[in-house]
């Protein structure tokens, strides 16, 4: 007889397509009924992927970034020497010592990035202490 394993669900990001985790994809088709499907990731035009931690990170297909947030206008941009892209934010939230931000727009863009243009989501906070970003963090 086999042991019963715990099932753990997962998301996993491949190529702009959202897909659940293979552990649990083994074991999918005799406990769920119906469809199974993948959802787009929610970008149009250029699609943004990487993270950015207090203003160093890699962003494909920018490549290494650095990154600057200005909460008062709810723009990022994330420049190199290849050039930059200004990004507004959308969906921002603001709390007492939290800022968090939920989707991107391209508002400009400069040198090798001049004609990128697009939006999507990302998952940006912000801890805000004494009037000052303390600590920020954003994943596209």
């Amino acid at each position: 007889m086999k042991p019963n394993r715990s099932i753990h669900p997962g998301v996993e990001s491949l190529e702009g397509k959202t897909l659940l985790s293979t552990g649990v994809a083994l074991n999918l088709p005799s406990q769920v009924k119906g469809p199974l499907f993948a959802a787009e990731s929610a970008s149009i035009g250029t699609h943004l992927t990487g993270t950015v931690v207090n203003g160093y990170g890699g962003v494909s297909p920018l490549g290494a970034v650095h990154g600057y947030l200005n909460i008062a206008q709810k723009t990022v941009i994330l420049a190199n020497a290849r050039g930059s892209l200004k990004l507004q934010l959308s969906h921002v939230h603001h709390y007492p010592y939290v800022v968090n931000a939920f989707g991107w727009s391209i508002i400009h863009g400069t040198g090798t990035f001049a004609t990128y243009q697009g939006q999507g989501s990302c998952a940006l906070t912000a801890v805000v202490v004494s009037g000052r970003i303390a600590t920020w963090t954003a994943i596209f």
